[in-house]
């Protein structure tokens, strides 16, 4: 994993870890999901911003995520994961927006996720589908 000074950390998973992150483990976890429909329940629609959404719940491991779907496009805009770690429960919320056509592929161009108090966005600037990737990146030092 990345840390946030920009280096990698090792992180070893529990089995139980395993098995859950290989449920969203995809280019899209929604297509894993459909593949693990036993975790997942449809809570219904809620209104939130003026927009109508589905909202789907899941548990995966110690993480319940919540997640909105615009009833009118089909595109998630919202994610709310709630994480029970040691320190105690930790909330984040995720919103997607300004979705990008990316070779028949649509994008969040924005993302913006809140921690507790501290918010951080990032925007997605190109997406290269099927690209060439240096087999360096994938060593284990």
């Amino acid at each position: 994993a990345m840390n946030q000074t920009g280096g990698s950390d090792i992180t070893k998973y529990t089995e139980e870890e395993i098995i859950a992150k290989k449920k969203t483990s995809a280019a899209f976890s929604e297509y894993s999901l459909l593949c693990n429909t036993e975790d997942v329940e449809l809570l219904g629609i809620e209104n939130k911003d003026g927009v109508d959404h589905y909202v789907i719940q899941y548990k995966l491991g110690e993480t319940t995520t919540t997640a909105y779907y615009s009833k009118e496009t089909g595109l998630k805009s919202y994610t709310n994961s709630l994480e029970v770690t040691e320190e105690g429960p930790q909330s984040i919320t995720t919103i997607h927006s300004e979705y990008t056509d990316y070779k028949g592929y649509l994008f969040p161009k924005k993302t913006s996720q809140v921690v507790e108090s501290m918010s951080m966005t990032s925007t997605l600037n190109a997406v290269e589908v099927n690209g060439k990737i240096d087999a360096k990146v994938f060593e284990i030092k």
